[in-house]
């Protein structure tokens, strides 16, 4: 996802010349840690806890 992201982030905000792909590279490899920070701390336990708080009350429905 931190690649698509960035080369969205590029194309809006950055000007895209000669050196296209050297600036998504860059902007890839800048975004690349706060992405994974975010994933690991953040959206990667909030999804699993709203799945487990889901299916238990799924389970405990049927």
């Amino acid at each position: 996802m931190c690649p698509c992201m960035s080369l969205i982030a590029t194309v809006l905000f950055k000007r895209l010349a000669s050196d296209g792909v050297a600036v998504w590279i860059q902007t890839a490899a800048l975004n690349f840690p706060m992405a994974l920070c975010w994933q690991i701390f953040f959206a990667g336990p909030l999804v699993r806890l709203v799945f487990r708080v889901l299916t238990r009350q799924r389970s405990a429905a049927a």
